[in-house]
């Protein structure tokens, strides 16, 4: 299990779901294992019995270093160590997109650990999570790198300081250069979520609204499945048990 990394003050939602299915899926006698970032000084979780609890101190980068928060060697590292150590029958990926490392996907099916990744659609395809642009209104450009620097470039809440932005439109005489957000570094996101998802045998989303987005950013529709709740414990052990089936057939 690999829950997400906090992008703020507040832990990531998916460090209560994590907790749910680590709890139960210990209690129940499986052998679970809970690789968890948490930013350093925080206390890990405690109280999952029946589960061992890897925390793995990790902070993100700032708002307008779009690649390098994608990017978590700690928390990768303690992935690779924890494969290397004993092969899981499955990695559940709780979070990503937003600001959890981009490389996870990859790193489990490249060791040989079959792959299900829950993925919330506005972190996948938004810089700031959301799909709400500056003007507050339901963004579908997501697909238009130029598009997310104008929205991104504008102060809010979660992004950039009034100051941060001002500084950002006078350095972007710099283009690709500058160190504020930029249109190829949009792209860049983008193209390198979504074919790094390709790697997972099967990819969670909460509503049919995320499926489709994540059906127009390119993805196959076969391994997309909605599951409402990201803590389903009726679901998502039979899918488990599916994936470790599947995967078994196709290694023999």
């Amino acid at each position: 299990m690999l829950s997400g990394r906090d992008g703020g003050a507040a832990p990531h939602p998916s460090r209560t779901a994590a907790a749910v299915l680590t709890r139960a899926l210990g209690q129940a006698g499986h052998d679970v294992r809970w690789i968890c970032p948490i930013l350093p000084g925080d206390a890990p979780p405690s109280g999952i019995d029946g589960a061992v609890v890897l925390p793995v101190f990790s902070r993100a980068a700032q708002f307008a270093a779009i690649e390098r928060r994608l990017t978590d060697v700690p928390t990768d590292c303690a992935l690779t160590e924890a494969i290397r150590e004993r092969l899981p029958d499955v990695v559940h990926i709780l979070s990503f997109g937003g600001v959890s490392t981009a490389a996870s996907v990859w790193i489990a099916d490249r060791m040989g650990a079959p792959v299900i990744t829950s993925v919330d659609g506005a972190e996948l395809l938004c810089h700031r999570g959301t799909l709400i642009n500056e003007h507050g209104a339901t963004c579908s450009a997501w697909n238009r790198p130029e598009r997310c620097v104008e929205c991104c470039m504008s102060p809010g809440a979660g992004g950039l300081t009034a100051g941060e932005a001002a500084r950002g439109r006078l350095f972007s005489w710099l283009g690709r250069w500058s160190p504020y957000p930029k249109a190829i570094s949009f792209r860049n996101r983008l193209d390198l979520l979504v074919s790094s998802l390709g790697w997972a045998e099967q990819i969670i989303v909460r509503s049919d609204r995320d499926r489709e987005l994540l059906r127009q950013a390119g993805l196959p529709a076969r391994p997309i499945r909605v599951v409402e709740a990201a803590d389903d414990l009726e679901v998502l052990p039979r899918l488990y048990a599916e994936v470790l089936a599947n995967h078994s057939a196709t290694a023999d």
